[in-house]
């Protein structure tokens, strides 16, 4: 849902305590959401970005271009770092700290990504097959 000027909004769950649904800028075509290390995140499908949302304050706080875009792909939380998959980024990590990419895997990506216990998982809907990746790298 875009405004006059292309701006897609985040719009978060309306709580008791809530006057009313406030609208968060986020970047264009949000599809993907997380949640974890203190922030919202989403993968922004229009231009590859990934927004951080302050859920205290309800403002955009960091807007890290990853230069994914297209359609599908995923966001997740854990192990202390934001990760994506893409059609054909397999995997980017980001360090929620400094808010920048810090390592990319290109080639075909995936679709769904979960992380936890020590390890990423990623099913590839392209391959068809799912990958468990160790986060030694």
């Amino acid at each position: 849902m875009g405004d006059e000027h292309g701006a897609e909004r985040f719009v978060p769950y309306r709580s008791q305590a809530t006057q009313g649904d406030r609208e968060i800028p986020v970047g264009p075509n949000p599809r993907f959401v997380a949640v974890g290390e203190g922030s919202v995140w989403t993968l922004n499908q229009g231009d590859g970005s990934i927004s951080r949302v302050d859920p205290n304050t309800n403002r955009l706080i960091a807007t890290i271009q990853a230069g994914i875009p297209g359609p599908g792909g995923d966001i997740s939380v854990g192990e202390g770092f934001v990760w994506v998959t893409a059609k054909d980024i397999a995997l980017t990590k980001i360090d929620p700290d400094t808010d920048k990419v810090i390592v990319q895997f290109v080639g075909e990506g995936g679709d769904a990504l979960r992380v936890g216990r020590e390890a990423i998982w990623l099913c590839s809907f392209f391959l068809k097959e799912v990958w468990h990746v160790s986060l030694d790298f």
